[in-house]
């Protein structure tokens, strides 16, 4: 179905352009740098839903309009979806209707499929220009690999935004009652959870996400997961690939971890203290402090995801991406991508970064912001741990490889090792279905 779609984008897209009697990019036929010497609107489609980072995102918005905006005939208005599923659906419906938005927020999955469908303009000429360009040295890399890896030129497709990994969430009280020192690899991880579990009768840590526990065993195992452009790599070397993914299911499997089983993600568990610590998003933290009993308040605290001894050091991250929509050749088309980038540009700043990066727990994707000392003094737990694990974070490639899509895949995995945690697969079984649809 996802195939389908991307095909009918591509074509929708070769139609339009030869209805303009034009083919070929922006850059080859036109100025990428016209005078914007008349008021321009461009539309930017959005699905910030946490009503503080809404606040903030309208807050930089408004900024960008009354300053910078204003200055270069250029005005944002905001059209507000839901969900990102529902904002990708949109997109997609108002590409192949040719009302599509100028510039539009979603995630690796989905940039891809703009990408695919040759929707989305090359950045890169922008980002390098001497008068509009940005400095790229200050960005940290992993932010940046999701943004230009769709094809073998490397060509920037997008830009970070919202960005956040998974992060180790432990009861602080817990840990001091009964003298737990928090773990830093998967072997101090059993011994604590061996001790905690016996003293609670089950078990003492969890993984909120099927899929980010293989892939990150997987790649902690030095093997891997998959290349950006979509070649496997745990299939290469299995059994060493499969070794601490093992551990971990026999561990689950013994009730010295354990499944969220039907509370789905672990931050309702981990505030009613059932179990003292689990890995999941570092967005988790606001929903945790909302469903702690205000009658039995306890201390928690944030730290990096154990690392597999003698391993590769990873932990998976994801952000969202801004890009903006290709509007054709001619000149009306260029100076709606330049007042698009001008405020790209705005976005990704200092000023907007740490914004953005005050509320909820997503993370600067500057290495000025993360390392400010204003910036640090206000973060949340999960933030500031985050900021230690920067180095380390490895992100989920979107790609369409021909065969099959990013999205399929993920989704597959989290099925299957779901299923394998449940008791109902066994993993062997489940590595089978993922080769015999996947294997390359």
């Amino acid at each position: 179905m996802k195939r389908l779609l991307c095909m009918m984008l591509a074509l929708v897209m070769v139609f339009a352009l030869a209805a303009c009697g034009k083919s070929g990019t922006t850059e080859e036929t036109s100025d990428l740098f016209p005078t914007l010497d008349e008021p321009i609107t461009i539309t930017f489609w959005h699905s910030v839903a946490n009503e503080d980072v809404l606040n903030n995102f309208l807050e930089v918005i408004d900024t960008f309009n009354n300053t910078v905006g204003k200055e270069s005939n250029v005005k944002v208005d905001l059209v507000q979806y839901p969900s990102a599923a529902d904002l990708h659906t949109a997109v997609t419906g108002a590409i192949m209707s040719n009302t599509a938005p100028n510039i539009v927020m979603g995630n690796s999955i989905y940039t891809v499929d703009y990408v695919s469908a040759d929707a989305l303009i090359d950045l890169g000429p922008y980002m390098n220009h001497e008068k509009y360009g940005i400095n790229m040295d200050d960005y940290y890399p992993s932010w940046l690999t999701n943004c230009n890896s769709y094809d073998e030129k490397g060509t920037y497709f997008a830009l970070p935004c919202l960005c956040y990994s998974e992060t180790m969430y432990y009861n602080v009280d817990f840990f001091k009652e009964h003298n737990l020192t928090v773990p830093t690899t998967w072997k101090e991880a059993e011994e604590v959870c061996r001790k905690a579990s016996a003293i609670l009768g089950k078990g003492a840590l969890g993984w909120d996400n099927a899929a980010k526990m293989f892939c990150t065993l997987v790649t902690q195992s030095g093997v891997g997961y998959t290349t950006p452009r979509g070649e496997l790599l745990f299939n290469k070397d299995l059994d060493t690939a499969l070794a601490p993914v093992k551990k971990y299911i026999s561990l689950v499997q013994e009730g010295v971890f354990r499944t969220p089983g039907d509370s789905f993600y672990f931050s309702g568990p981990f505030a009613n203290q059932e179990i003292p610590m689990y890995i999941g998003s570092g967005v988790e933290g606001v929903y945790i402090d909302m469903k702690i009993d205000p009658n039995n308040k306890f201390q928690w605290d944030c730290a990096p995801v154990p690392q597999l001894e003698g391993g590769q050091k990873t932990t998976f991250c994801e952000s969202n991406l801004l890009s903006i929509v290709n509007k054709g050749n001619d000149e009306a088309a260029a100076k709606q991508h330049l007042a698009s980038w001008i405020f790209l540009k705005y976005f990704e700043s200092e000023e907007a970064v740490k914004k953005m990066a005050t509320v909820g727990a997503y993370l600067p994707i500057l290495k000025s912001v993360a390392s400010d000392p204003e910036w640090l003094a206000q973060a949340s737990p999960s933030q500031k741990c985050s900021v230690t694990q920067m180095d380390s974070f490895t992100p989920f490639y979107g790609f369409d490889n021909g065969k099959f899509m990013s999205s399929a895949l993920y989704s597959d995995v989290k099925i299957n090792m779901e299923s394998v945690l449940a008791g109902s697969m066994q993993l062997q079984e489940a590595i089978d279905s993922l080769l015999n649809l996947y294997g390359n």
